[in-house]
């Protein structure tokens, strides 16, 4: 199991913590997931709250409301530990599979003919 637990990130100082990964607005949270936001970690609280850990009013860290749905756990050293999400990346990613597919007859561009009028 990959999920870091919070007692592995508990402060100790003499020590430098990695980060969990970072925060992502609308991702669906769990109970115990772990975060970084502004070199903190921070836990997602258990049901019903996990439901607002997502949500941009409780960005962990930030605002009045964040502490209703996270719980501050410490601070890292600012470099993530994680593997890469499963989330879109802001640039398309092509790959030999999708780009070298040859294109069936009845897909090929046909010249556009007008509609004639009866």
């Amino acid at each position: 199991d990959s999920q870091q637990s919070k007692e592995e990130f508990k402060n100790d100082e003499s020590k430098e913590i990695e980060c969990p990964e970072p925060w992502i607005l609308d991702n669906d949270y769990e109970e115990g997931d772990l975060v970084e936001a502004q070199s903190q970690i921070y836990s997602c609280k258990p049901f019903p709250y996990n439901g607002w850990c997502g949500l941009e009013a409780y960005e962990p860290g930030l605002g009045s409301h964040w502490s209703m749905a996270w719980e501050a756990v410490g601070k890292c050293n600012g470099k993530t530990t994680g593997s890469p999400t499963k989330f879109p990346t802001s640039v398309p990613t092509i790959t030999a599979e999708s780009h070298d597919h040859p294109k069936k007859e009845e897909e090929s561009a046909k010249p556009f003919e007008p509609v004639k009028g009866e």
